[in-house]
């Protein structure tokens, strides 16, 4: 295989492990949240599989035209079931609801980040931002409006807010790194995802 190709089959197989790990983390975020709000496991599970699926969708229809791929695609359907497993389990635990203010920052975080890197490659970098950072919103208000609170979307929006902050430094760094050396797509979604990270962690909100 030459070097090329090889190097444009890693680079697939990143992005499908990014997408793979956005949907799984949206499907634990929204069970958790369904939970949260009082909801008996039946709901929250649905919640946990169909929300999340607003992003996908509504990415692959915007940017492609068709939302086949995520349809076919048996690895992203198996994420969420697994989100929604882990999210059952974690419920058992008491205290785990305090964690849930993260699991909300690194979500959106992911998916902006991610989006932007999908993005980039139809549109211009501010376009590309901002459509990442619409699509990112979607998941989290269909959830909140599926829940009755769609008031809470705009008190917590401060989470938005980090992780468009995660978005910004990740479109810095993936246009100013060079592409020798690491995966600079790798290196610009870990960066713009520990950035919001550590800002919760130096200056918490819950």
């Amino acid at each position: 295989m030459p070097n090329n190709d090889f190097a444009m089959f890693t680079a697939l197989t990143r992005f499908y492990c990014y997408d793979t790990l956005c949907l799984f983390c949206l499907g634990c975020t929204c069970c958790l949240r369904a939970l949260l709000a009082g909801e008996r496991w039946v709901g929250a599970v649905l919640c946990g599989l169909f929300c999340p699926l607003v992003w996908p969708l509504s990415r692959e229809v915007l940017l492609k035209g068709s939302p086949s791929a995520v349809v076919s695609l048996p690895r992203l359907h198996l994420a969420l079931v697994g989100g929604v497993i882990l999210a059952l389990f974690l419920a058992r635990w008491r205290g785990v609801w305090l964690k849930l203010p993260w699991l909300r920052l690194l979500c959106p975080t992911l998916l902006i980040s991610f989006g932007f890197l999908c993005c980039q490659i139809y549109l211009k970098p501010s376009s590309a931002l901002l459509l990442a950072t619409f699509l990112a919103i979607l998941p989290d208000f269909v959830c909140e409006l599926s829940l009755g609170e769609g008031a809470s979307f705009i008190r917590e929006s401060w989470y938005l807010l980090r992780a468009f902050l995660g978005g910004i430094v990740t479109c810095a760094l993936f246009l100013s790194l060079p592409e020798q050396g690491v995966p600079r797509d790798l290196l610009a979604l870990s960066l713009g995802v520990l950035v919001p990270v550590v800002l919760q962690f130096v200056w918490p909100k819950t």
